[in-house]
């Protein structure tokens, strides 16, 4: 009889597909997948050694109710990321799960956000989220979590909503030093931390099941700083994107 993950994890430090505490899984995504849409993404976040197959069931009450909720707090979270639009103006999401391995609403609010970004819709910034947990109250944080995972751990989902910023002598810059700039050097990379600090807004945040009081915080800081993580995948995407816009556009 295989042990329960928790007495696993304990003796190997390593989670059942093979990642530490910290680390997210693969995460990749397209957009402009669907032409007849102003905006489309599809988000894939694949275990690094196993893959869940689809599944199929039939509707029941408790999926409805499911369904109702993931509804309300998708539009709960990405309406206030969004500027002001046009009086009469109306967005319509469609989110299709084609297959589900744990933490099925951060895949949907990451998936949104690509497609609202890939239509063109002003956002206030990129929303990304992730899920965190723990298998007991003296266990270690757990991040992205998996269906199995999920079954056995106490879990949140977290979202928050941060501006990304060109590299270091971004995109006007030569990238040639001046010792006389060192010190507005400073003072620039001072003030982008504190920016940095304001855009972390948690914009989402779910407690899943029960959670011990203790390790809430330090999930919550998690899940905060995998977000961070999923941000930088996600702004990754849409610049690869809007430069294959790009090139087909010259073409």
């Amino acid at each position: 009889m295989p042990l329960p993950l928790s007495q696993t994890y304990a003796l190997t430090l390593l989670r059942p597909d093979g990642r530490r505490w910290n680390e997210l899984r693969y995460l990749s995504a397209s957009t402009s997948t669907q032409p007849a849409a102003d905006g489309s993404a599809i988000d894939l976040q694949l275990p690094p050694f196993s893959q869940s197959a689809p599944t199929h069931t039939t509707t029941n009450p408790r999926t409805s109710k499911r369904l109702m909720e993931l509804t309300h707090l998708l539009h709960r979270t990405l309406l206030p990321t969004l500027f002001p639009l046009p009086p009469n103006s109306t967005v319509l999401l469609r989110l299709h799960v084609l297959s589900t391995d744990g933490s099925l609403l951060a895949s949907l609010v990451n998936a949104s956000t690509l497609a609202l970004i890939d239509a063109g819709l002003p956002m206030r910034g990129i929303l990304a989220a992730v899920t965190s947990g723990t298998f007991n109250a003296d266990g270690d944080p757990l991040l992205d979590l998996n269906g199995e995972e999920e079954n056995e751990c106490a879990f949140l989902t977290v979202g928050t909503v941060g501006a990304t910023r060109l590299p270091k002598g971004g995109e006007n810059s030569g990238g040639y030093g001046d010792d006389d700039n060192d010190g507005e050097e400073e003072e620039e990379e001072e003030e982008e931390e504190e920016e940095g600090n304001k855009d972390r807004d948690v914009s989402l945040l779910v407690l899943e099941n029960r959670c011990p009081v203790a390790r809430l915080e330090s999930l919550i800081a998690v899940g905060v700083d995998g977000c961070a993580q999923v941000r930088g995948i996600l702004d990754g995407i849409v610049r690869r994107g809007a430069a294959t816009a790009g090139g087909g556009m010259k073409r």
